[in-house]
């Protein structure tokens, strides 16, 4: 990984930094344009902006050039900012900042959503591969672990706009004032929240492009973005917190205002509010590095049971890594698979797709006794009336990212008419490592779905060395007649 943060650049420049919407597509697809890049993902906060690729020989590929590079950004003239980590202290540093313990506000409950936002960012932009996936799950898993077994209290405020409103309560009293906030993301309808339920008339700008299904806070007023100016002239108090380029409240237009707010609360990188606002006499502006000015020491008991769950998580990748590259290994040197024989009765098994081969799998699986859900939009008539009779569960959707680690199956049988989310299914397996037996790759299969010859005494499953699957259904018919004698 690659990046800046708030500990060695300063809101200056992280703001060149800042990447959001469409300046972040490009940004990934630039950066996987390089051959040797196998996966990547840009976060951008207003603490950090970091890159983590996966990449074939760390010696060809220069991640903090790159990125500034993919930023039309001089790496002579910001180079000295960034830092750069690879292998387990890449995966550590991660592990930190999904569990807000880089943040400035330490314990920041945005983060976490943050950094599955970039993962699924990077993913729709096919951006992603099996290591990148694999590391920002196991990431994400080591944060949630450290929220639930370390006490809330040794982790401070927990959010950029619960500091803010915290830091205007030290200033002035809330309770009956009014406040604008600019900006209707998640940022902006946290504050407005939270300076709700202190008591105070919040009135929420809207832009014109986006009067859809908004998420209004209740009890708050709304007004056009292009009236915010009239707007604040009636405030007490106003917080913008947009993702904006260019300045929401500039000082000539507040030099212009009959009446001025006390306080303006910038919570923006890139900034929302002309620095020069801060000369205007009766006005006080706080920039997002003055909001988040926490001093917070773990104690060590905590910093013991952190250490030890990114400890874990991060073995728990190294291991995976070990695993895939091992198997991959074995397959591409001999062909040879073990055959092992599993009682299934009663193990779910997760089959992904509704056509002839998922259908043909659905129904061997029952005849072994599993519990079987199968998720496809539509499927064939075996797989509506086993769900009619209640034997299995048949869900009328696509795959989601999730639904592995929401059903936990042993078994995943990806079969879908969609190579796209076969692969991404089998991604999602690996991570959990969980048995996945893929359609349409054999290359990504952990284990394989075989022809079956049964009789009264005995069974027996068949799979080809070399992919020859008429061959296999010839040899499984000879092995029936076989058994029928």
């Amino acid at each position: 990984m690659a990046g800046l943060d708030h500990k060695r650049a300063d809101l200056r420049v992280r703001e060149k930094f800042s990447v959001t919407g469409e300046k972040s597509r490009c940004v990934l697809s630039a950066i996987k344009d390089n051959g040797n890049v196998g996966g990547c993902v840009v976060i951008s906060t207003c603490n950090r902006t970091e890159l983590y690729a996966s990449v074939r020989d760390s010696g060809d590929f220069e991640p903090s050039q790159a990125l500034c590079a993919s930023l039309g950004r001089d790496y002579g003239e910001f180079g000295h900012f960034f830092t750069e980590r690879t292998g387990r202290q890449a995966m550590e540093h991660l592990c930190r900042v999904a569990s807000g313990l880089d943040s400035q506000i330490l314990g920041d409950d945005q983060v976490i959503t943050q950094v599955r936002e970039a993962l699924e960012l990077s993913r729709g932009q096919n951006c992603t591969d099996s290591y990148i996936e694999t590391m920002f799950k196991l990431a994400v898993q080591s944060a949630k672990a450290i929220k639930t077994n370390v006490a809330l209290k040794s982790l401070g405020t927990g959010s950029v706009p619960r500091q803010a409103v915290e830091k205007l309560k030290g200033i002035c009293p809330l309770t009956g004032r009014s406040a604008v906030v600019i900006g209707n993301g998640k940022m902006g309808r946290l504050v407005s929240e939270l300076l709700l339920a202190e008591g105070m008339r919040v009135t929420v700008t809207l832009r014109e492009y986006k009067k859809g299904n908004l998420q209004i806070p209740e009890h708050a007023e709304t007004v056009n973005y292009s009236q915010r100016y009239a707007a604040i002239e009636k405030a007490d108090i106003v917080v913008s917190a947009t993702t904006s380029p260019h300045f929401t409240i500039c000082c000539d237009e507040l030099l212009k205002l009959a009446r001025l707010p006390e306080v303006i609360v910038d919570l923006a990188v890139p900034r929302d509010v002309e620095l020069s606002a801060r000369g205007i006499p009766g006005v006080t502006l706080f920039t997002i590095d003055e909001i988040t000015d926490e001093k917070h020491d773990l104690p060590l008991e905590s910093l013991h049971v952190i250490e030890e769950i990114i400890a874990e998580h991060v073995e728990k990748y190294y291991k995976w890594a070990t695993v895939k590259e091992g198997t991959a290994a074995k397959r591409a040197g001999s062909g040879r698979f073990f055959p092992l024989f599993i009682d299934m009765q009663g193990r779910k098994a997760l089959v992904l797709g509704g056509g002839n081969i998922a259908q043909r799998r659905t129904k061997i699986l029952a005849d072994f006794g599993a519990d079987i859900t199968v998720i496809s939009p539509v499927a064939g008539e075996y797989i509506e009336r086993a769900s009619a009779s209640g034997a299995i569960i048949w869900l009328k959707r696509e795959y989601e990212e999730g639904d592995l680690a929401d059903f936990e199956p042993f078994l995943l049988v990806a079969a879908t008419d969609s190579r796209k989310a076969n692969h991404a299914a089998m991604e999602e397996a690996a991570g959990l490592g969980i048995l996945v037996s893929v359609a349409d790759h054999s290359g990504e299969c952990s284990c394989f779905f075989p022809a079956i010859a049964e009789s009264d005494a005995f069974v027996a499953g068949l799979i080809s060395k070399n992919g020859d699957h008429g061959s296999v259904k010839q040899m499984a018919e000879r092995l029936r007649g076989l058994l029928d004698q």
